[in-house]
């Protein structure tokens, strides 16, 4: 049995969500950067169980340039101001710090993804977007894990 998600693990999902937005990092780079499957990905931004581990939060948190610990003090920030079952986060803009911290992950992250040859065409105005509603991609898909 899949392990529910806590009003805190839906915060953090909606934080990274978020700054992977910001960021304008598709899942295929986050998957090459992170060495996670593009499927974990999107179960861990949609907020569906199991959520996300502290490895997991730690590679993506990192990819937008923030650290684990971090991600989580925002959010036992914003959940102990909460009133019970009441998981949604503050429509804030992220700090000035993060920002810049994100600029500058987004950048290295491009660079390090362009730099990589994985074989398939290059997308076409933001097609790289993964559609996750038509099920597993299957063991021939190059982030696969089985």
């Amino acid at each position: 049995m899949a392990k529910n998600l806590l009003p805190i693990d839906a915060l953090i999902a909606r934080y990274l969500r978020e700054g992977i937005i910001d960021a304008g990092i598709s899942y295929r780079q986050l998957a090459a950067v992170t060495g996670m499957s593009i499927n974990r990905i999107g179960i861990i931004l949609r907020q569906e169980p199991p959520p996300a581990t502290v490895g997991e939060t730690g590679q993506l948190a990192r990819a937008i340039g923030l650290t684990a610990s971090e991600l989580l003090a925002r959010a036992e920030r914003e959940h102990s101001e909460r009133p019970v079952g009441d998981a949604q986060p503050d429509p804030v803009s992220l700090d000035d710090r993060r920002e810049q911290r994100c600029e500058r992950a987004s950048d290295e992250t491009l660079r390090a993804v362009a730099s990589q040859d994985d074989g398939l065409p290059d997308a076409q105005d933001g097609d790289d977007q993964v559609n996750y509603d038509h099920g597993d991609p299957g063991p021939d898909d190059p982030f696969h894990t089985a």
